[in-house]
């Protein structure tokens, strides 16, 4: 800030010119880091789209492209639905290269493995 602003005010005026200057220049750059921050959260929600989708008995699987959730889950990578009815269960899923079948584990604690041919690519994904 140039001297010129805080000409003619005494020390302490001047003093609490500038910590009232620093405080707004901290909000602001406070704000702005929440708006951005809500918006890569939004994005990356936006942009996470399902890849591949298998109906059986009822049952709606959808395997997304986006990361696991689940704490618990350590070596399944992306996430997964399961939807039976209005119920929809949190999971995850990978695809088991030597048993070739994919994995999946459902926040029910339901394991499941299905057969990669069950799985058609959801539109525009």
């Amino acid at each position: 800030m140039p001297k010129e602003y805080f000409h003619g005010l005494t020390t302490e005026d001047a003093r609490q010119e500038r910590c009232v200057l620093r405080n707004r220049i901290i909000f602001w750059a406070c704000v702005i880091g929440i708006v951005l921050g809500g918006s890569l959260i939004y994005a990356a929600k936006v942009w996470a789209v399902p890849l591949y989708e298998g109906v059986a008995n009822g049952v709606k699987v959808t395997l997304h492209d986006e990361d696991c959730k689940l704490a618990e889950v350590i070596n399944l990578k992306k996430r997964a639905t399961w939807q039976e009815g209005n119920k929809i269960f949190e999971g995850c899923w990978g695809l088991h290269q030597g048993a070739d079948v994919v994995i999946a584990y459902f926040s029910d604690k339901t394991v499941a493995i299905f057969p990669p041919q069950m799985f058609r690519p959801v539109r525009g994904a």
